[in-house]
């Protein structure tokens, strides 16, 4: 196999998915019918892989193209042709390269597996589930290890919150990909967790919860929920463990658990012990505006509403186009009667600003929230969001 072949496979599988399968396909052709790969024929294909890696979509598309019609044999080609054409939202010739795969006899159960596969992403995209569903089913039929049509099923199983399915996919998923991570098989344990709550089945839900956390001790819902139940039996300081492992594995999560800390410290008589959390998470990040807010209250609580305006001011330097920044403000102002100096010194600072929100974006498809989601509604992915800021040059 020449270098160039041998470069734009590794480049392939390092993709992974369908790209990564029509590699492996490739290497094996070409292993057993490398002499009859010509100059041109490897040319045309290494150009349009290294546009594809590249990301110049119709570059690819027109290469690889050439490169098809010189040997139409190829399948791995076309599954990636097809994926192309899928990724630009040409839908339709998606769906008729990869119909047109599965017209061809010679196709092994594996080749016709994946162009199933194939064909349902196209009709996923598309907004065709029915369809969608039934080609990566008809791709697990034939082969019952196919990565990608085991993947999109899990995700069917999530989004119509089959969990016990979905736990039994993720468990095979990871089981075929080395590389795959457990923390969505922990958020899944954490799903059926909450499940077993509604119930109000508190031992089974316990029991998840902690194969949540067993699986992946990152998942942080496990440890609130797992909070919230041993409080509901009294035991005070295990729910405080919890909650603050929660403050530990990411800080700017403290205002998820603010309230159930506040109420379990007053019952321990824990005195300073909240304030000492707060302060402990604004020294490590300066630009955590939330536990800013979060001090100011606890201020305000005491009386001390210069210390709390002074907190306040912090949180707006840092993120002046919040609303919960700007209500905590006025609240202060208002009822306590700040001067006009307080008041002129934040309009100052928020002048230009013309939306106020506290928004969490989808780091993968930039779904918006307004409250914080451990899994997106819209792509389905587990742990993806981050506050949404905007720039400061859009002010």
């Amino acid at each position: 196999m020449s270098l160039t072949l041998v470069g734009g496979a590794l480049a392939l599988l390092a993709a992974g998915g369908a790209a990564g399968w029509a590699a492996a396909w490739l290497a094996r052709w070409w292993s057993r019918d490398e002499a009859e790969v010509n100059e041109d024929f490897a040319r045309l294909y290494s150009e349009g892989i290294a546009h594809f890696i590249a990301g110049r979509r119709d570059e690819a598309i027109e290469e690889l193209t050439r490169a098809a019609r010189m040997r139409t044999d190829v399948v791995g080609l076309y599954l990636i042709l097809g994926d192309l054409y899928r990724s630009k939202g040409l839908f339709d010739r998606a769906i008729r390269v990869h119909s047109g795969l599965l017209s061809r006899r010679e196709l092994t159960r594996a080749e016709r597996a994946q162009a199933h596969a194939s064909l349902g992403e196209d009709f996923k995209t598309a907004g065709l589930v029915d369809r969608a569903r039934e080609s990566f089913a008809k791709a697990l039929e034939l082969d019952s290890r196919n990565l990608p049509a085991l993947q999109a099923m899990s995700r069917f199983c999530i989004e119509e919150r089959q969990w016990d399915k979905a736990l039994d996919l993720e468990e095979q998923i990871i089981r075929l990909d080395r590389t795959r991570k457990s923390r969505p098989l922990a958020f899944i344990y954490n799903e059926i967790g909450r499940e077993f709550m509604r119930q109000d089945n508190e031992r089974l839900a316990m029991r998840h919860f902690q194969k949540a956390i067993a699986v992946d001790d990152r998942t942080y819902p496990a440890h609130i929920f797992l909070g919230d139940l041993y409080y509901k039996e009294a035991k005070l300081r295990k729910a405080v463990e919890h909650w603050e492992r929660v403050v530990d594995l990411e800080p700017r999560h403290l205002h998820l658990v603010f309230d159930r800390l506040e109420q379990a410290y007053r019952e321990l008589e824990m005195g300073r012990s909240l304030e000492e959390v707060c302060r402990r998470v604004a020294e490590r990040d300066e630009n955590d505006w939330r536990a800013r807010v979060l001090l100011a209250r606890i201020e305000i609580d005491r009386s001390d509403y210069e210390v709390a305006y002074r907190y306040l001011l912090e949180a707006a330097k840092v993120f002046p186009q919040s609303l919960t920044v700007q209500q905590e403000l006025w609240m202060l102002t208002l009822s306590r009667g700040l001067d006009r100096r307080h008041v002129q010194t934040y309009l100052d600072l928020v002048k230009g600003v013309n939306e106020f929100s506290d928004p969490f974006i989808c780091s993968r498809c930039r779904y918006r929230s307004l409250e914080y989601l451990w899994r997106c509604p819209q792509c389905y992915e587990w742990d993806t969001f981050t506050e949404e800021r905007a720039r400061a040059d859009a002010w």
